[in-house]
């Protein structure tokens, strides 16, 4: 029940990060705006979701999220191309998914 609770938070979260970015992004008229942080946060927090709540397993999947949101592996750059808030949120989404799974498969094989 907490996982479905957190993972309502974090949609909520990104959907109020597509909004806001998207206003940023036209004020700034600039595609991807440095100020713009709640991206990773949420990126971050998909993450989280699917690893032990363990330090170890916390630093590798933080790790390889800003990894995967450095290098934008396919199709997290095809994600990042959307328009507006949903490119700026999307590409970091993905990452999260990366390495969320990357993560777990790690923990469970280890």
């Amino acid at each position: 029940m907490e996982l479905f609770r957190l993972s309502l938070i974090v949609i909520v979260i990104f959907l109020v990060g597509v909004i806001v970015s998207t206003i940023v992004s036209n004020e700034e008229r600039n595609s991807d705006p440095s100020k713009v942080v709640i991206d990773e946060w949420v990126g971050m927090w998909i993450a989280l979701l699917m690893i032990p709540n363990e330090w170890l397993w916390l630093g590798i999947a933080f790790i390889l999220f800003r990894i995967f949101d450095i290098v934008k592996v396919y199709p997290a750059n095809r994600f990042e191309r959307l328009p507006g808030g949903w490119g700026i949120m999307m590409d970091d989404v993905v990452a999260g998914l990366y390495a969320g799974v990357i993560t777990q498969a790690a923990a469970l094989f280890l």
